[in-house]
């Protein structure tokens, strides 16, 4: 645009027999466009730029994301991007006027050779690109621009009274006020990144993503996120490479021109198939306005033991739904390839009561210590997650780690067998619970004594009269079972409140002198 201009003032001076300097200007400028040539020519920036922006609006249109029609584009593009600068525009039209009557006003016949009139046309045809439809109307187009209206606007200013400058920068900053409401909208459009981000949090591994949200709120090392280019083209060889590289995540925008959507589009779509699993409920990452999120876990974030045909037993790095998805959960059974925990916390978690509440680990990690003849998994729960209770308004809240536990699980045939083991306590608890549940579809409780309850009879906490307590699932066709322990008062319950509470358990509470303990959890088929 500047060598444009040059050219075009030259012709302009020889058809008016006028002298000009700008010749030895254009001069200046001759290695810049030769180094743009060539950037051009061996790299290929404009036209990449062009398709990559051609791409991005066409996968913004099919998701709803920016109008389809050239003038719907450029009426978002003026309340927007126009809205935002508005000032700049309205002082820069005023400053430009000068500078083209005066240029001495407004930096001298320079700055508009070299600065304002190549903004003035790479604006023009910024909004003529995105009224094509190559360019989707992002704010930072305006970018490039800035410097040239903040002199233009300034140049405007200065000829203007104290007390015009003064209404002027007031205009300003109540336009910015104004603006709020469309910011706070851009922002409310991260709401689900920033929740796929949170679910993703206190895994270790690799976590592959193309959002910097959700490598921002995932809170994990820049070494331990990965975006999805780094992924192989075809499917097999990308399962492959992350299987070799301790991927346990992968979370997914459905935006077309994601490499990780055209590899897995199964999963940009909301359906998980092994070797993933839903990280978290997704529902939770849907927000209105915003871009569609899928999380997931990967490999060697799930360990499956299957103990008889049908039934699973899963160690798996997050997951969950309702109030307790961003918890730490324990060994759940998997039935016919399905979860069967829902919102329950598993077998063989730990939760510890303080004063201020019950505490429960948000953050755990697995180790496999499998033999060739037993499958044996220890997990070790962080102590690092507080609320849950009516005091914190039922939500859970992180707090500094107040301990370690390590649960260690053999999985056999005939169910599982469960230590507890404590690494270190933070002193002031007067309880400790190790709770073992499933989801409500365990609506049937029977212990040694006294009576058998179902569906509505079957209430949220039931002290376990006898030397055992059942629940069992017709519907799922399992049952598990756990024997009475000596110092620990077992009680069965169960809450189908959709969509924040669904689980059934017999969860063991012990007093304030807990150390260890270790008991076993049959599962057999309903009857």
């Amino acid at each position: 645009a500047a060598i444009a201009f040059i050219v075009i003032e030259q012709v302009h001076a020889r058809a008016t027999r006028r002298a000009t300097r700008a010749v030895p200007a254009a001069a200046w400028a001759l290695p810049a466009v030769a180094l743009l040539v060539f950037v051009q020519l061996g790299y290929a920036p404009a036209t990449h730029s062009i398709a990559r922006g051609s791409a991005e609006v066409l996968s913004a249109t099919a998701r709803g994301s920016i109008p389809g029609g050239a003038p719907a584009r450029l009426l978002e593009l003026t309340t927007t991007f126009g809205l935002a600068a508005l000032p700049l525009f309205a002082l820069g039209l005023v400053g430009l006027v000068w500078a083209v009557r005066r240029p001495a006003s407004a930096g001298g016949p320079a700055a508009l050779r070299f600065l304002h009139v190549p903004a003035m046309v790479y604006l023009l045809a910024v909004v003529g690109l995105v009224a094509a439809g190559a360019y989707s109307g992002s704010h930072r187009y305006l970018y490039p621009a800035l410097p040239s209206l903040a002199l233009l606007a300034a140049a405007a200013l200065d000829r203007q009274n104290a007390l015009a400058r003064l209404g002027s920068v007031a205009a300003g900053a109540l336009l910015a006020v104004a603006f709020l409401p469309t910011f706070a909208s851009f922002a409310a459009g991260n709401t689900g990144l920033i929740a796929a981000g949170q679910a993703a949090n206190g895994d270790h591994g690799l976590l592959i993503t193309d959002s910097p949200v959700v490598a921002f709120y995932s809170g994990r090392a820049p070494g331990e996120v990965s975006g999805s280019q780094v992924l192989p083209a075809d499917r097999q060889q990308a399962i492959a490479w992350m299987g070799t590289h301790g991927v346990t995540a992968i979370v997914l925008e459905d935006i077309s021109y994601y490499r990780a959507t055209s590899i897995f589009p199964d999963l940009a779509s909301g359906h998980a198939s092994t070797p993933f699993g839903p990280l978290g409920e997704q529902a939770r990452y849907q927000v209105p306005g915003g871009k569609p999120v899928y999380a997931y876990r990967f490999g060697t974030a799930l360990l499956t033991q299957s103990i008889y045909p049908g039934v699973n037993a899963c160690i798996e790095g997050a997951f969950g739904q309702g109030k307790t998805a961003p918890l730490a959960k324990g060994l759940v059974l998997e039935v016919a390839g399905h979860d069967a925990a829902a919102e329950g916390m598993g077998f063989g978690v730990p939760i510890v009561h303080y004063p201020d509440g019950w505490v429960y680990s948000r953050t755990a990690t697995t180790d496999d210590l499998s033999t060739p003849t037993a499958t044996i998994w220890r997990r070790t729960y962080d102590l690092n997650e507080i609320g849950g209770d009516a005091a914190h308004g039922y939500a859970f809240v992180p707090i500094a780690s107040r301990g370690l536990l390590q649960v260690t699980y053999t999985i056999d045939t005939s169910g599982v067998a469960i230590t507890v083991h404590v690494v270190q306590l933070t002193p002031g608890y007067t309880e400790v619970g190790i709770l073992n549940e499933q989801s409500s579809a365990f609506n049937d409780f029977a212990a040694e004594k006294g009576p058998t309850l179902t569906g509505a009879g079957f209430g949220s906490w039931v002290p376990v009269d006898g030397a055992w307590g059942r629940l069992q699932s017709k519907s799922l066709g399992v049952q598990f079972s756990l024997p009475s322990i000596a110092g620990a008062q077992l009680h069965g319950g169960r809450e189908l409140i959709a969509p924040d509470f669904d689980w059934a358990g017999l969860d063991y509470i012990f007093g304030p002198s807990f150390t260890d303990t270790s008991y076993v959890i049959k599962v057999q088929e309903a009857r």
